[in-house]
């Protein structure tokens, strides 16, 4: 944990030191960014519902039902810590928020392109690539 912080503040102090020295950064750097921060939040919502998964075939694992070896060693993972059963509804709280962040994001970035269509119509540029709007 401290080797994260340590990285932490090193990528913030970098991060001011680019934003001091450029001030408007170009829109691409700011889709760029966006796009990282929506697959960061799906690649979590994905392990929190591999997570889910797990636990819920915890159970069945326990009472004898044969099952990979993967989800042999996440068993003894979630022996070692609390009990399934409440940990379950944790976990499921924590999915749907970061679902619904996902979908705000994704909202945004709908309006965002409807706007720039607009835009385009009255004869700004519009110089878009699609791809990841396609993506989401």
């Amino acid at each position: 944990l401290r080797l994260v912080a340590v990285l932490k503040a090193i990528l913030e102090g970098e991060k001011a030191a680019v934003m001091k020295r450029d001030r408007h950064l170009p829109l691409s750097f700011h889709r760029r960014q966006e796009e990282l921060k929506f697959s960061l939040g799906l690649q979590r919502l994905q392990h929190r519902v591999r997570e889910i998964q797990a636990l819920r075939d915890s159970p069945a694992a326990l009472t004898g039902t044969p099952r990979p070896f993967s989800t042999a060693s996440l068993q003894l993972k979630t022996a070692e810590a609390k009990p399934p059963e409440s940990e379950l509804p944790t976990l499921i709280l924590e999915a749907v928020k970061e679902l619904e962040a996902a979908k705000q994001q994704v909202l945004k970035r709908i309006q965002i392109w409807k706007r720039q269509q607009q835009l385009a119509g009255n004869g700004a540029v519009f110089e878009e690539n699609l791809a990841p709007l396609q993506k989401r």
